[in-house]
């Protein structure tokens, strides 16, 4: 019912070796007629692994991505560009403003100072 089995190591090149040693054959055991494998034989190449797809990459496809990236960088940075320029007027504008409401603040109270209701007599 229980019969010891050899565990056995498959290669790719489609030979098994055992994993552990054969007997020697005693005087029961008659040997076999075929012989044992040459290992001088070359081995085929081992089959690709299948699933991963190969990346080919052709000079045009690296021209292409040469020039869409310089597209990309070219657009981000005319928009960042705009940005920063939209970000300078306004400041600018607020400050022409601020110095203006300031010269305003300053007449309004030399003038109000001079006046003569605000005077003590």
């Amino acid at each position: 019912m229980l019969k010891p089995h050899r565990a056995t190591n498959p290669l790719p090149t489609g030979q098994v070796f055992a994993t552990h040693p054969a007997p020697n054959p005693g005087p029961e055991t008659v040997p076999s007629a075929d012989p044992a494998p040459c290992s001088c034989a070359p081995h085929p190449a081992p089959a690709p692994v299948l699933g991963r797809p190969q990346l080919q990459i052709t000079t045009g496809g690296i021209l292409a991505l040469t020039i869409g990236g310089t597209v990309l960088t070219v657009a981000i940075g005319t928009v960042l560009t705009s940005l920063l320029m939209a970000l300078a007027l306004v400041a600018g504008a607020l400050a022409v403003t601020a110095v203006a409401v300031a010269v305003v603040a300053l007449t309004l109270r030399r003038s109000l100072a001079d006046s003569p209701t605000h005077r003590r007599h």
